[in-house]
Parts: structure tokens; sequence; C-alpha cells
């Protein structure tokens, strides 16, 4: 599919849609605990995924074993650790800052990288990068209502400090299984789906301990409107899926990272429009900063690229 003809249109609507999970995700987890709302979630998909991979490979299935324990791990950090302490935090802070600070994802793979010898900093990213953290700032020094109730660690409270180690988690996990998927001995719907579906269990198992499920109580508000939203997240996760990874063959994984900055004005709306959040001024000066640091990052990422 040749999406290049339609310029970043379709870079856009892939950033327009992807910030619903949000939204969809905090009014879902009204329905039960944010640990099963994920467990359901990720499990879900992660079976579509495997069952796309088993599709299209008429049923034949060929992995070893250091490379599954490879994708367990991706699971391990880069679902169960990212999206149970994400989605538990999402209760208290507003989707614009969630998704803002999913923006540091791109400032701990450059770090992780480096720790991995995969990567050489230059003087432009390092600034570039000292720049977009302190971009963070402004932002952290606002809460909401809720985030009030909890004490402050050097400026950050609980919901933030469990969203930042979650979005380390997250770009961790890339780092871990980059090699996978640069050699393409699997497909990406057989990695995703492995890492979806151990984390989703992983996930389920901590729902069964926490939520009271092994003592027989069902934590479920109302069944019927938990599974709209799961189903509307899920469908909204394999559409944006989908599209990434048709954007990959047409742009640069650079450009699609840098693009991903507009994420945080799109989960702003949505969180305006379906849940009546409303966001400060100083929410866009940190973009702003943000952006503009990053831009240094990726004007060097993009120069050592055609070097």
């Amino acid at each position: 599919m040749n999406l290049k003809g339609y310029g970043i249109l379709p870079v856009l609507v892939l950033y327009m849609i992807f910030p619903l999970t949000f939204s969809i995700g905090k009014a879902g987890m009204i329905y039960c605990p944010s640990t099963f709302f994920i467990a359901l979630r990720m499990t879900l998909s992660g079976l579509i995924m495997l069952g796309i991979h088993g599709w299209s490979n008429r049923g034949k299935w060929s992995y070893n074993s250091s490379d599954m324990l490879l994708l367990l791990q991706g699971g391990f950090f880069g679902i169960y650790l990212t999206y149970v302490p994400e989605f538990w935090a999402l209760q208290y802070l507003s989707v614009a800052k969630s998704a803002l600070l999913f923006v540091l994802a791109p400032f701990f793979t450059a770090l992780f990288a480096y720790l991995h010898n995969l990567e050489i900093f230059s003087y432009k990213k390092i600034v570039g990068l000292a720049i977009g953290l302190m971009g963070f700032v402004p932002m952290l020094l606002v809460d909401t209502a809720q985030e009030g109730s909890f004490k402050h660690v050097f400026a950050l409270n609980l919901p933030e400090v469990v969203t930042i180690i979650s979005v380390g988690c997250y770009a961790y996990s890339w780092v871990l299984v980059k090699r996978l998927i640069n050699e393409q001995k699997y497909s990406t719907w057989f990695i995703n789906g492995v890492m979806m579906t151990s984390g989703g269990i992983a996930a389920g198992v901590t729902s069964f301990f926490c939520d009271g499920w092994y003592k027989g109580i069902d934590p479920v508000v109302a069944w019927g409107p938990l599974m709209w939203y799961i189903s509307l997240i899920t469908i909204v996760g394999m559409i944006c899926y989908f599209l990434y990874s048709h954007l990959l063959l047409n742009f640069s994984a650079t450009m699609l990272s840098f693009f991903g900055f507009t994420e945080p004005f799109f989960a702003a709306f949505y969180g305006w429009v379906f849940l009546s959040e409303t966001v400060s001024w100083i929410f866009f000066v940190s973009i702003a900063v943000v952006s503009s640091g990053l831009y240094l990052f990726y004007q060097d990422e993009l120069k050592s690229q055609k070097g």
C-alpha cells in the first residue's frame, strides 16, 4: 500500500486515532479495575495478532527458544510493566498529561541505546535532549484535583512517577527486541502477538490475586459496557497497528517518531470532548519546549542517517 501520495496526511491520521485509547481506557475502567482491563485488552489483542500470523503463514509456527525468551521479556517490560502502571495512573492524571509523559519514550530509548552501545550521542543530540527534558518541568508543576491527594517527591506525585517508570519500561522493551525486528526473523504480527498475550496473561494473574477474584468476588461493575469499551479499544489499537506497519514501509521510523509529538494535542482534545477535562496554557508551553528539543535531536538523527 503506497501512502506517500497522500503526503503527511496518513501520519497525522495515525496520531489522531491513537490518542483515543487514553480516553476509551479511562472511560472503560469505570466498570472494572485497571489491571483486569489491561489483562482483557492485551490478551484479546495478542491472540488476534497471533491468529493473523498463523493464517498468513498457513498455520506454520517456527521459533527458537532464545528468541522466545527475548519476546517474553519484551512482553513483561513492554506490556505488563508499561500498561498496568500506566492505566492505574491514568485514573488520576488527565489524558493530556499522560500522553505528554509518553513523549519521554524517545529520551529513554536514546539512553538505553547508548547504554547498549547501539548509539553515540553528538553534542547537538545532547542539547536537544536536555531542552526536551526541561520542557516537562512546567507541566509537572500543575496537578489535577485527584493528583493533589498524593505526596510529592521533587515536584513529582506518585501517578506521574509511575507513568514515567512505565514509559521507561516501554522504551526498554523495544531495545530488547530491536535485534529480532532488524533481522526480520519473525513477522511483526508474531512479535507483537507474543508480547501482548504474555503481558496480558501476567496482568490477568495479578488481577486474580489483587482484585479479589481468588476470593470469588467479581469486581466488574457491568460486563456489557466493559466489553463495549474493550472491543472499542482493541479495534482502535488494531487500526493503529495496521496503519503504522504500512507507514513504516513508506516513511522513516525517525519521521514517524517525530510526528508522535502531535499526540498530546489530540489527547487533550479527546479528553475535553469525552471526559470534560481541561488543560492550562502551561501544557502548551511544555509541548512547545519539548518539541523544540526533540526537533534538534531528530535533525541530527536524520543527518547521521543520510551520512
